[in-house]
């Protein structure tokens, strides 16, 4: 999801991924004293927001139409609850979650999706929620919005006000003047009924008609995420700016908030001003797109008593979460270092606050949800223990750990309980050499308070795997090399890649029966692949090949040889004859004696003749 001006995306600074003792990167949040952040679920492919149900079940919506349902202790996405048909280029797809007041009772779920008939167009629609599907023919459409002609700032925030009105957050869909047209729908707050129909107290309802008559406050550019206060009636509005600034917005009944006219703060009194506007800026810390939200009111609050009704906001660019102290206008970070390994920028979509009081974040990067909840402890806490890597041989596998405490903390990887030289950064990354199949890497964590290890991981190393056809030829003369062909058949999980990091050859090696294959007597004939060869494609090789000086019934092996790493498996093997080729020395005693014979025979013969 693009929330940001191209030219801000230009200027993104790329995270590092560290090799054993690289400079630390952002694998760690950094979270005051007592807060400890924690791994919940991942694998969502391309997430766009989360919601917890008033059950207590996390819902997930993905760009591409899903929704999952998470249960507790889940860690991977099951199938999805919903697939909706969407447009999800650029900024469209299923974009939009919200839960009806009386879900209890009646299931209701409500969602902004970019619909693809008649046109590409928004659309809210309700739906029902049956146990953990939802029927996608329970649909009842509320609203459509104008077709679209770009596939950027379409919207899509869902909020319930205390009024029991449902809000509707869409963009100006890159038509900044619609924003301030009350003939539009575009760049707007929309306040319907929850079955679709427009409440008659709307602003500008006598003025308008059709579906204008939903406007209830304009001059937005982007609207993605709208959030309540449970405390009160009132409602922040999240405009992601163009190439200024970010705005967080008090909700007014016919507020008109400037766009395209103004961004971020200005002077006058002509529009609304933002309650809080940041603005854009590169370097080291990107802040690019506010995407996220939520006051932190629960029912069962279990952070500090300072932060209660606080306003926690993301940006999609930023690492940090920051809070808005909505009665003095006050602006701090709670936490910084929010972003997945190696991601370019921090891509934090979605933010929420639990039922169990903790705040939850969602990464599109690696489709992962985390868990921010205060512990009260100052030791380090372990929340992403390194994760299974499958890696094929000569191929890198990459381990990473976040961790959060208080102060400094300072991390040394192991290797089967054995401290790894160097490695003291929260990414390793290691060769997948054959003989580290197995293996297991854990992280220990250290701060002034004490230490925690990670849960071990183990690395697999996944060897290249064939299929060979070939009829070599039986009977071989020593000395004289033959030529023949091979086919080989990819039969592993990855591509054989003919020219990069997974090339692989063939290693052609004479056995005698019994005797150990040893790495350095395979033979210096190695083929190269001519083309890169994907899982179950085929292809041929001409192989010429040396028999040994020694004569006598040998196994022919024909194995794959990883550049750099050698090592024989299930190859084939065709049993072959090797004929010694004969020295001079013993031609010329055969000619010799076969010459002996000759003058014998001779003077026999003429013995008998003169009889």
């Amino acid at each position: 999801m693009l929330l940001c001006s191209p030219s801000l995306i230009a200027t993104m600074a790329v995270l590092s991924v560290l090799v054993l003792s690289g400079s630390p990167a952002s694998a760690s949040t950094d979270l005051p004293a007592g807060y400890a952040e924690s791994f919940v679920a991942g694998g969502f492919p391309n997430p766009t927001v989360l919601r917890f149900a008033p059950d207590g079940r996390l819902f997930v919506a993905g760009k591409q139409g899903e929704i999952w349902i998470v249960h507790e202790g889940d860690v991977r996405p099951a199938s999805p609850a919903l697939q909706l048909d969407v447009d999800y280029q650029g900024e469209r797809g299923l974009v939009g979650i919200a839960f009806d007041p009386d879900y209890a009772a009646d299931g209701f779920i409500y969602l902004q999706y970019t619909a693809t008939t008649p046109t590409i167009h928004n659309r809210v629609s309700r739906f029902t929620v049956d146990g953990d599907r939802i029927d996608p023919a329970s649909e009842q459409i509320l609203i459509e919005l104008e077709p679209q002609e770009a596939t950027y700032h379409v919207g899509g925030a869902l909020e319930f006000g205390a009024d029991g009105k449902l809000y509707v957050g869409t963009g100006d869909n890159v038509r900044g003047m619609d924003a301030q047209s009350l003939e539009s729908l575009l760049g707007k707050v929309l306040r319907i009924n929850r079955d679709g129909s427009i409440p008659e107290d709307n602003p500008f309802f006598a003025r308008t008609d059709g579906s204008a008559r939903a406007i209830w406050a304009y001059g937005l550019r982007n609207a993605y995420t709208i959030a309540r206060d449970p405390g009160s009636d009132r409602i922040f509005v999240n405009d992601t700016g163009q190439d200024t600034a970010e705005e967080i917005n008090l909700l007014e009944r016919g507020g008109n908030y400037g766009w395209p006219e103004t961004e971020g703060y200005f002077e006058g009194s002509k529009f609304i001003k933002p309650l809080y506007a940041y603005p854009h800026q590169g370097g080291k810390e990107v802040q690019c797109a506010i995407d996220g939200g939520v006051f932190y009111r629960p029912e069962t609050p279990t952070f500090p008593a300072d932060l209660q009704g606080k306003y926690l906001f993301i940006d999609y660019c930023a690492s940090w979460l920051n809070m808005l102290d909505p009665a003095t206008g006050a602006v701090q970070t709670l936490a910084t270092g929010l972003g997945d390994f190696g991601a370019p920028v921090s891509e934090v979509v979605g933010l929420t606050v639990g039922p169990d009081g903790a705040v939850y974040r969602l990464n599109r990067s690696s489709g992962s949800i985390y868990r921010i909840q205060y512990t009260g402890s100052t030791s380090p806490f372990v929340g992403t223990d390194p994760r299974r890597q499958v890696v094929q041989a000569g191929s890198v596998a990459t381990f990473g750990i976040r961790a959060s405490g208080a102060g400094s903390l300072s991390y040394q990887w192991t290797q089967d309980g054995t401290d790894i030289p160097g490695a003291t950064s929260p990414v390793l990354q290691v060769l997948g050499l054959p003989a580290n199949n197995g293996a297991k890497f854990a992280c220990l964590v250290r701060n002034a308070s004490g230490a925690v290890s990670s849960k071990p991981a183990t690395l697999r190393v996944v060897l290249p795997h064939a299929h060979y056809k070939v009829l070599p030829p039986v009977t071989w003369l020593s000395g004289h090399p033959q030529r023949y062909m091979i086919t080989l058949t990819n039969i592993g999980l990855a591509a054989w890649n003919a020219g990069g990091d997974n090339q692989v050859r063939l290693g052609v090696y004479f056995q005698r029966y019994g005797d150990p294959v040893v790495a350095y007597q395979i033979t210096d004939q190695r083929v190269a692949l001519p083309e890169d060869v994907p899982p179950g494609a085929s292809v041929d090789v001409w192989v010429t090949a040396s028999p040994p000086e020694a004569g006598g019934t040998y196994l022919l092996r024909h194995e794959l040889v990883k550049e750099g790493i050698a090592w024989f498996g299930d190859g084939l093997q065709n049993q072959v004859v090797v004929q010694a080729k004969l020295s001079p020395l013993f031609l010329a005693a055969l000619a010799g004696s076969v010459l002996l014979v000759g003058v014998l025979v001779l003077a026999w013969l003429r013995r008998s003749w003169a009889e």
